[in-house]
């Protein structure tokens, strides 16, 4: 069972594949035959595998030997967490908590730490966020730039100084 190749979306959004519990990230296409060669997603190891180009058969594998642990985790896990992450950047207003439940009840897997999937999701909505102000008059310079004016189109911190 472990020469099965499982295909899932990583966090960045591509492609990578599980083989014999190790996973692997795509690493070029062959141009003349079209094979897709992936590289272990440990940057220290050497170990390339090259499947065709529908990923459904193993072709090869170099002779170098993984000097790593394995990945246990579960592809399907991993397909969660990057759509929860994916969707608290599009829908900043939805609780973390909401989108992770919304998420589970559509799969079949369990989520053993959701507090990390929280932790990950804010992070992203964090990056998208300006930052917050430290003080005052970061506060009033921002205030300035935006040129804010009241009812009367009087300068809006003018006013209040």
């Amino acid at each position: 069972m472990d020469d099965v190749i499982q295909v899932y979306t990583n966090n960045k959004g591509a492609q990578s594949i599980i083989y014999q519990k190790y996973s692997f990230r795509l690493f070029r296409k062959n141009k003349n035959s079209g094979d897709l060669v992936w590289r272990c997603n440990n940057k220290f190891c050497s170990v390339i595998v090259t499947t065709n180009s529908n990923i459904n058969v193993f072709i090869k594998q170099n002779k170098s030997k993984h000097h790593h642990e394995t990945n246990e985790i579960n592809p399907e896990l991993k397909e969660i967490r990057c759509a929860v992450k994916r969707k608290s950047k599009l829908d900043l207003n939805e609780k973390t908590l909401k989108i992770i439940r919304k998420e589970l009840c559509t799969s079949s897997v369990s989520a053993d730490n959701i507090d990390a999937m929280r932790q990950s999701m804010n992070r992203e909505r964090r990056k998208l966020l300006p930052p917050v102000p430290v003080s005052l008059t970061d506060v009033l310079n921002k205030v300035n730039k935006s040129n804010i004016t009241s009812v009367a189109w009087h300068g809006f911190i003018s006013s209040i100084c």
